[in-house]
């Protein structure tokens, strides 16, 4: 409350100048005092009248603009505002750092992305560039902070009810659940989940075992009759209904758009978190890790023409295909498709693409392995249909990261990473790559000490058994508060009431 307590004096203060301003202009009382009984006579508004107002309304916009950011931060990041129902252990509850700082940095980072493009960028906060670069401390969410995170624009909104039941269509048929925004019941979850690889839908198997996970997790939402907004897919129309209805979602926008927050899930775990297990068993645990020293300081990707978003088409091969065939002099730099997607096969486009852009690997379908990317130092990430789903590993690896700051969250909370600190940032375009890996070269220290950071994130998240705990506390709490804001509203358009 402190900050803003400091805001209101500042606004306080700032009007106060305002008026003392306005009332000495020129030093012509006699003059302000003729023109206003002449306004009155008149019934109009002189020129000085205007102006003045214009100032005055300009200036207050500024302070509640000011003051909004702040309650925006605070909403999410508050400790003191966030639900007391976890389990969470006492020390890490005690944290010295909070996520409001990630949010700052995130909002500075994005600025200096967006505002530079053609030299290298420079660290924030007023970090010195020179080799003696030091990487900020970071303390990872408690439980508290990341329930209201997770819950977004809907964490305790107990006020709520539908408003308009058209906006939400009841879904019997669980063979066609993806890709939808439906108004599902614990027991149409449950057939879905159940009904085998033989459905129309594959996908929405994947989902609705994923969404079990959550809802087997107490008695009140196993109930066969609780209901449950969810979004099984993409998130492509959240943005237009998600701040209506709490749709469940497996991705959402980032905290710092303007766009709706819905309740976020862990969905289709399955491929978001495949690869990072598979490096965890077939890397780490058989010691196959390239020591730093001896890995090659190039910046390296490889991945699919994914990324064809509403809107947005061709979004990976717009930014990529740039440095394909425009690598740098020293050869630091290493990008390729390996896989043709989300276009029709034999068309022009996808043989073209095949043509001049595929660069395949020896692995499995002339894809590299993990093993095989673990042998550079930098790894660019970037995202694809919504979140980028190899960053898990590759921030849990001994490499170290490059990517623009993200777009899109999951159950990672991508958009809490901060740069500098988990990853190298890079121009929204992509178009510095050289001057960052330049960067990088010149800062090795730092990236082997970022590389660590971005491993103990992805630790915490996942891999630690505590992390394990974590989730399944996660869980557990999401559905109870679900189920008690959203349930009974959800029925009336269901004629279960």
């Amino acid at each position: 409350m402190s900050v803003l307590k400091n805001n209101h004096v500042r606004e306080t203060n700032s009007h106060a100048l305002l008026a003392s301003s306005l009332a000495d202009s020129g030093g012509e009382t006699h003059h302000l005092h003729a023109e206003r009984r002449s306004r009155r006579r008149h019934g109009g508004l002189t020129t000085t009248t205007i102006v003045s107002v214009l100032i005055f309304l300009a200036v207050y916009s500024k302070l509640l603009d000011f003051r909004y950011q702040q309650i925006y931060q605070n909403l999410y990041h508050d400790r003191n505002t966030v639900g007391s129902t976890s389990d969470a252990p006492q020390e890490e509850v005690q944290r010295k750092n909070n996520t409001t700082t990630t949010i700052e940095k995130l909002q500075q980072q994005d600025h200096h992305n967006n505002t530079v493009h053609s030299s290298p960028l420079t660290p924030i906060d007023g970090v010195s560039s020179s080799s003696s670069f030091k990487v900020d401390e970071y303390t990872f969410p408690t439980v508290q902070e990341r329930l209201q995170y997770y819950m977004g624009d809907w964490y305790n909104r107990t006020d709520w009810s539908v408003p308009d039941c058209n906006l939400v269509k009841e879904e019997h048929n669980h063979d066609d659940v993806a890709d939808k925004d439906l108004l599902l019941t614990s027991n149409t979850i449950k057939k879905c989940m159940d009904s085998g690889e033989n459905v129309i839908n594959s996908i929405g198997i994947t989902y609705c075992k994923d969404a079990f996970s959550f809802i087997n997790t107490t008695e009140t939402a196993r109930r066969d009759d609780a209901h449950w907004l969810v979004r099984f897919g993409f998130q492509d129309r959240l943005t237009k209904l998600g701040n209506q209805l709490p749709i469940i979602c497996k991705a959402r926008p980032s905290i710092l758009s303007h766009h709706a927050k819905p309740p976020l899930w862990l969905l289709n775990e399955r491929r978001h978190y495949g690869e990072l297990e598979h490096y965890h068993r077939k890397v780490v645990l058989k010691k196959g890790e390239v020591p730093w020293s001896e890995k090659l300081s190039k910046l390296f990707w490889r991945g699919s023409t994914t990324g064809n978003r509403a809107g947005d088409a061709g979004h990976r091969l717009d930014i990529l295909t740039q440095w394909v065939h425009q690598n740098d002099d020293d050869n630091k730099i290493d990008i390729g498709f390996n896989n043709v997607v989300q276009m029709k096969e034999g068309s022009f486009q996808h043989q073209y693409i095949e043509q001049h852009y595929s660069r395949k690997g020896n692995g499995k379908e002339g894809r590299e392995s993990l093993r095989d990317m673990n042998h550079y130092k930098y790894l660019l990430s970037v995202e694809g249909n919504d979140v980028a789903s190899g960053l898990k590993w590759m921030l849990y690896s001994n490499s170290v990261v490059f990517m623009s700051r993200p777009t899109v969250a999951t159950w990672a909370m991508e958009d809490l990473l901060v740069p500098y600190v988990h990853y190298i940032p890079v121009a929204n375009d992509y178009s510095n790559l050289v001057e960052m890996v330049k960067w990088a070269e010149e800062h090795d220290d730092a990236c082997q000490e970022i590389s660590k950071r971005a491993t103990e994130f992805i630790e915490h998240l996942w891999m630690s058994d505590q992390a394990k705990r974590d989730t399944e506390t996660l869980k557990k709490e999401m559905v109870t508060m679900y189920v008690h804001q959203f349930d009974h509203a959800l029925s009336k358009c269901t004629g279960t009431d």
